[in-house]
Protein backbone atom coordinates (compact mmCIF):
# COMPACT_ATOMS: atom_id res chain seq x y z
CA UNK A 1 0.00 0.00 0.00
CA UNK A 2 3.03 2.24 0.57
CA UNK A 3 4.75 1.49 -2.78
CA UNK A 4 1.08 2.49 -4.30
CA UNK A 5 1.12 5.75 -2.52
CA UNK A 6 4.09 6.73 -3.41
CA UNK A 7 3.44 5.94 -6.89
CA UNK A 8 0.27 7.77 -7.05
CA UNK A 9 1.94 10.98 -5.56
CA UNK A 10 4.55 10.67 -8.51
CA UNK A 11 2.54 10.48 -10.86
CA UNK A 12 0.12 13.21 -9.45
CA UNK A 13 3.48 15.10 -9.14
CA UNK A 14 3.89 14.89 -12.99
CA UNK A 15 0.88 15.60 -14.21
CA UNK A 16 0.88 19.20 -12.35
CA UNK A 17 4.21 19.77 -13.32
CA UNK A 18 2.91 18.70 -16.78
CA UNK A 19 -0.08 20.77 -16.33
CA UNK A 20 1.94 23.81 -15.16
CA UNK A 21 4.90 23.61 -17.93
CA UNK A 22 1.57 23.67 -20.75
CA UNK A 23 0.08 26.66 -19.32
CA UNK A 24 3.58 28.30 -19.16
CA UNK A 25 4.10 27.26 -22.84
CA UNK A 26 0.67 28.85 -23.61
CA UNK A 27 0.95 32.02 -21.99
CA UNK A 28 4.38 32.20 -23.60
CA UNK A 29 2.76 31.64 -26.80
CA UNK A 30 -0.15 34.11 -26.16
CA UNK A 31 2.82 36.74 -25.41
CA UNK A 32 4.58 36.23 -28.69
CA UNK A 33 1.33 36.39 -30.96
CA UNK A 34 0.46 39.51 -28.74
CA UNK A 35 3.70 41.02 -29.61
CA UNK A 36 3.81 40.10 -33.18
CA UNK A 37 0.29 41.47 -33.21
CA UNK A 38 1.15 44.69 -31.87
CA UNK A 39 4.29 44.97 -34.54
CA UNK A 40 1.89 44.14 -37.37
CA UNK A 41 0.09 47.13 -35.97
CA UNK A 42 2.55 49.42 -35.95
CA UNK A 43 3.55 48.56 -39.96
CA UNK A 44 -0.20 48.98 -40.76
CA UNK A 45 0.02 52.67 -39.38
CA UNK A 46 2.98 53.17 -40.99
CA UNK A 47 1.09 52.55 -44.66
CA UNK A 48 -1.87 54.96 -43.03
CA UNK A 49 1.10 58.24 -42.96
CA UNK A 50 2.22 56.75 -46.45
CA UNK A 51 -1.19 56.71 -47.69
CA UNK A 52 -1.83 60.33 -46.26
CA UNK A 53 1.48 61.80 -47.58
CA UNK A 54 0.31 60.91 -51.12
CA UNK A 55 -2.72 62.45 -50.80
CA UNK A 56 -1.86 65.60 -49.86
CA UNK A 57 0.16 67.64 -47.86
CA UNK A 58 -1.52 69.65 -45.04
CA UNK A 59 -1.72 67.25 -42.06
CA UNK A 60 -4.72 67.89 -39.98
CA UNK A 61 -6.73 65.99 -36.63
CA UNK A 62 -9.82 64.92 -39.31
CA UNK A 63 -7.88 62.82 -41.46
CA UNK A 64 -7.66 59.37 -41.21
CA UNK A 65 -4.02 58.48 -39.40
CA UNK A 66 -5.94 61.25 -36.58
CA UNK A 67 -9.00 58.45 -35.98
CA UNK A 68 -8.21 56.24 -32.89
CA UNK A 69 -8.72 52.62 -33.35
CA UNK A 70 -11.02 51.46 -30.86
CA UNK A 71 -10.25 48.19 -29.51
CA UNK A 72 -11.37 45.30 -32.49
CA UNK A 73 -12.09 42.03 -31.65
CA UNK A 74 -9.78 39.16 -33.48
CA UNK A 75 -9.36 35.71 -33.24
CA UNK A 76 -9.07 35.34 -29.30
CA UNK A 77 -7.84 38.84 -28.85
CA UNK A 78 -8.16 42.38 -29.72
CA UNK A 79 -6.20 45.23 -31.11
CA UNK A 80 -5.97 48.96 -30.47
CA UNK A 81 -3.82 51.68 -30.98
CA UNK A 82 -3.45 55.79 -32.56
CA UNK A 83 -0.83 57.82 -34.66
CA UNK A 84 -0.38 61.28 -32.76
CA UNK A 85 1.86 63.74 -34.61
CA UNK A 86 4.57 65.06 -32.86
CA UNK A 87 4.97 67.97 -34.40
CA UNK A 88 2.18 69.42 -32.95
CA UNK A 89 4.09 69.36 -29.80
CA UNK A 90 6.91 70.96 -27.96
CA UNK A 91 10.30 69.15 -28.87
CA UNK A 92 12.17 69.31 -26.13
CA UNK A 93 15.56 69.25 -27.27
CA UNK A 94 15.24 72.15 -29.36
CA UNK A 95 16.14 73.70 -26.15
CA UNK A 96 19.64 73.56 -26.50
CA UNK A 97 21.51 74.07 -30.08
CA UNK A 98 24.78 72.90 -30.84
CA UNK A 99 25.71 72.12 -27.09
CA UNK A 100 24.61 75.52 -26.00
CA UNK A 101 20.76 77.18 -24.68
CA UNK A 102 18.37 78.19 -27.09
CA UNK A 103 17.38 81.54 -26.36
CA UNK A 104 14.03 81.47 -27.96
CA UNK A 105 13.01 77.63 -27.56
CA UNK A 106 14.06 78.97 -23.58
CA UNK A 107 11.82 81.56 -23.98
CA UNK A 108 8.58 79.32 -25.18
CA UNK A 109 8.98 76.94 -23.03
CA UNK A 110 9.03 78.86 -20.23
CA UNK A 111 5.80 79.83 -21.44
CA UNK A 112 4.61 76.27 -21.52
CA UNK A 113 5.49 75.91 -18.06
CA UNK A 114 3.57 78.90 -16.97
CA UNK A 115 0.72 77.58 -19.31
CA UNK A 116 0.70 74.06 -17.46
CA UNK A 117 1.20 76.06 -13.93
CA UNK A 118 4.75 74.28 -13.35
CA UNK A 119 7.57 76.00 -11.83
CA UNK A 120 9.90 78.06 -14.62
CA UNK A 121 12.89 76.28 -13.15
CA UNK A 122 12.02 73.05 -14.65
CA UNK A 123 13.82 74.50 -17.74
CA UNK A 124 16.77 75.21 -16.18
CA UNK A 125 17.51 71.43 -14.97
CA UNK A 126 15.87 69.98 -18.21
CA UNK A 127 18.54 72.47 -20.00
CA UNK A 128 21.53 71.47 -17.77
CA UNK A 129 20.74 67.04 -18.76
CA UNK A 130 20.87 68.22 -22.40
CA UNK A 131 23.29 70.63 -22.98
CA UNK A 132 27.33 69.28 -23.09
CA UNK A 133 29.28 72.08 -20.60
CA UNK A 134 29.35 71.93 -16.58
CA UNK A 135 28.22 75.01 -15.48
CA UNK A 136 24.91 74.76 -13.48
CA UNK A 137 22.10 77.23 -14.32
CA UNK A 138 20.04 79.07 -12.38
CA UNK A 139 18.44 77.70 -8.59
CA UNK A 140 16.67 74.81 -10.68
CA UNK A 141 19.65 73.36 -12.44
CA UNK A 142 21.82 70.78 -11.97
CA UNK A 143 24.87 69.14 -13.10
CA UNK A 144 26.29 66.43 -11.93
CA UNK A 145 27.46 66.34 -8.40
CA UNK A 146 23.76 67.17 -8.05
CA UNK A 147 22.98 63.79 -9.57
CA UNK A 148 25.97 61.99 -8.22
CA UNK A 149 24.52 62.92 -4.33
CA UNK A 150 21.29 61.09 -4.94
CA UNK A 151 20.38 57.83 -3.15
CA UNK A 152 20.73 56.40 -6.78
CA UNK A 153 23.73 57.93 -8.26
CA UNK A 154 23.49 58.67 -11.70
CA UNK A 155 25.19 61.80 -14.16
CA UNK A 156 23.38 64.27 -16.16
CA UNK A 157 22.75 63.06 -20.11
CA UNK A 158 24.57 66.22 -22.28
CA UNK A 159 22.74 64.94 -25.15
CA UNK A 160 19.68 65.13 -26.49
CA UNK A 161 16.42 63.30 -25.05
CA UNK A 162 16.34 60.29 -26.98
CA UNK A 163 12.49 59.58 -25.09
CA UNK A 164 10.28 61.80 -23.09
CA UNK A 165 10.63 59.41 -20.51
CA UNK A 166 13.80 60.15 -20.26
CA UNK A 167 12.33 63.42 -18.18
CA UNK A 168 11.50 61.34 -15.01
CA UNK A 169 15.25 61.27 -14.61
CA UNK A 170 15.67 64.79 -14.44
CA UNK A 171 15.60 67.52 -11.27
CA UNK A 172 12.38 68.05 -10.79
CA UNK A 173 10.46 66.58 -13.18
CA UNK A 174 9.37 63.10 -11.60
CA UNK A 175 5.72 62.31 -10.65
CA UNK A 176 3.40 64.73 -11.25
CA UNK A 177 5.31 67.27 -13.52
CA UNK A 178 6.28 64.82 -15.70
CA UNK A 179 2.26 63.92 -15.64
CA UNK A 180 1.01 66.95 -16.54
CA UNK A 181 3.52 67.92 -19.40
CA UNK A 182 3.45 64.72 -21.04
CA UNK A 183 0.79 65.32 -23.40
CA UNK A 184 1.87 68.14 -24.67
CA UNK A 185 5.92 67.63 -24.97
CA UNK A 186 7.72 65.20 -27.16
CA UNK A 187 11.74 63.99 -28.33
CA UNK A 188 12.61 64.48 -31.77
CA UNK A 189 16.15 63.49 -33.26
CA UNK A 190 16.01 66.64 -35.23
CA UNK A 191 15.74 70.66 -33.53
CA UNK A 192 14.41 73.38 -35.05
CA UNK A 193 11.83 71.81 -36.74
CA UNK A 194 8.31 73.82 -37.89
CA UNK A 195 5.33 73.68 -35.24
CA UNK A 196 2.20 72.08 -36.65
CA UNK A 197 -0.46 74.89 -36.43
CA UNK A 198 -3.11 72.00 -37.42
CA UNK A 199 -2.38 69.62 -34.32
CA UNK A 200 -0.55 71.66 -31.66
CA UNK A 201 -2.88 71.67 -28.59
CA UNK A 202 -4.03 74.77 -27.02
CA UNK A 203 -0.92 74.86 -24.32
CA UNK A 204 1.58 74.50 -27.21
CA UNK A 205 0.13 77.42 -29.21
CA UNK A 206 0.12 79.79 -25.97
CA UNK A 207 3.86 78.65 -26.13
CA UNK A 208 4.71 79.13 -29.34
CA UNK A 209 2.64 82.64 -29.55
CA UNK A 210 3.66 85.12 -27.32
CA UNK A 211 0.87 87.53 -25.59
CA UNK A 212 -1.42 84.40 -26.61
CA UNK A 213 -4.45 84.24 -23.88
CA UNK A 214 -5.47 80.56 -22.94
CA UNK A 215 -8.65 81.06 -23.41
CA UNK A 216 -7.65 82.58 -27.09
CA UNK A 217 -5.56 79.66 -27.19
CA UNK A 218 -8.08 77.20 -26.86
CA UNK A 219 -10.16 79.02 -29.12
CA UNK A 220 -7.59 78.38 -31.64
CA UNK A 221 -7.02 74.78 -31.30
CA UNK A 222 -10.37 73.48 -32.17
CA UNK A 223 -10.18 70.19 -33.78
CA UNK A 224 -11.54 70.72 -37.07
CA UNK A 225 -9.28 73.58 -38.20
CA UNK A 226 -7.16 73.19 -41.59
CA UNK A 227 -5.51 76.07 -42.43
CA UNK A 228 -3.96 75.39 -46.01
CA UNK A 229 -0.92 77.53 -45.03
CA UNK A 230 0.82 79.71 -42.13
CA UNK A 231 -0.24 82.46 -43.36
CA UNK A 232 -4.17 81.94 -42.95
CA UNK A 233 -3.44 80.84 -39.62
CA UNK A 234 -1.61 84.18 -38.44
CA UNK A 235 -4.70 85.52 -39.86
CA UNK A 236 -6.81 84.24 -37.22
CA UNK A 237 -4.58 85.80 -34.46
CA UNK A 238 -6.28 88.31 -32.05
CA UNK A 239 -4.64 91.69 -31.87
CA UNK A 240 -1.66 91.79 -30.03
CA UNK A 241 -0.41 88.34 -30.24
CA UNK A 242 3.03 87.98 -31.51
CA UNK A 243 3.62 84.17 -33.32
CA UNK A 244 7.21 83.58 -33.86
CA UNK A 245 8.92 83.43 -37.87
CA UNK A 246 6.84 82.28 -40.49
CA UNK A 247 9.72 79.15 -41.03
CA UNK A 248 9.36 77.93 -37.26
CA UNK A 249 5.43 77.11 -37.98
CA UNK A 250 3.54 74.72 -40.37
CA UNK A 251 0.70 72.85 -41.57
CA UNK A 252 2.71 69.65 -42.17
CA UNK A 253 4.69 67.00 -40.65
CA UNK A 254 7.28 64.78 -41.00
CA UNK A 255 7.36 63.08 -37.60
CA UNK A 256 4.52 60.71 -36.07
CA UNK A 257 4.17 58.48 -32.52
CA UNK A 258 2.51 55.31 -33.22
CA UNK A 259 0.78 53.36 -30.14
CA UNK A 260 -0.69 49.65 -31.00
CA UNK A 261 -1.73 47.37 -27.99
CA UNK A 262 -2.90 44.18 -28.46
CA UNK A 263 -3.84 41.50 -26.63
CA UNK A 264 -4.11 37.39 -27.58
CA UNK A 265 -5.75 35.00 -24.75
CA UNK A 266 -4.71 36.74 -21.74
CA UNK A 267 -0.93 38.22 -23.01
CA UNK A 268 -1.11 41.64 -23.76
CA UNK A 269 1.80 43.74 -25.82
CA UNK A 270 1.98 47.51 -25.98
CA UNK A 271 4.09 48.67 -29.10
CA UNK A 272 5.16 52.51 -29.75
CA UNK A 273 7.31 53.69 -31.90
CA UNK A 274 8.65 56.89 -33.50
CA UNK A 275 8.33 57.15 -37.17
CA UNK A 276 9.70 59.85 -39.68
CA UNK A 277 8.10 60.30 -43.35
CA UNK A 278 9.66 61.88 -45.84
CA UNK A 279 7.09 63.38 -49.06
CA UNK A 280 8.83 61.11 -51.34
CA UNK A 281 9.39 57.83 -49.41
CA UNK A 282 7.58 55.48 -46.85
CA UNK A 283 8.03 56.12 -43.25
CA UNK A 284 10.93 54.96 -41.14
CA UNK A 285 11.23 53.75 -37.87
CA UNK A 286 13.52 56.34 -35.67
CA UNK A 287 12.62 53.81 -32.81
CA UNK A 288 10.35 51.22 -31.39
CA UNK A 289 9.79 49.65 -27.92
CA UNK A 290 7.44 47.33 -26.41
CA UNK A 291 6.01 47.22 -23.03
Amino acid sequence: MLIAALAAAVVAGLIWRQQLWLRQFELSAARTQARTLAGAGVRWAMLILHDDARAGSIDHLREPWALRLPPTPLENGEVSGYIADQQGLYNLNDLVREGVAATDAQNRYRRLLQELKLPVELADSLTDWIDTDAAQRGRGGAEDAYYRALAQPRLAANAPLLRVEELAQVRGYAGEPWQRLRPYVTALPQSGLPLNVNTAPGAVLAAAVENLGHDQAEALARTDRRHANVALFRNTLPPGAIPPAETAMSVASQYFEIVVEARQGEARALARALVQRAPASAPRIIWQVYE
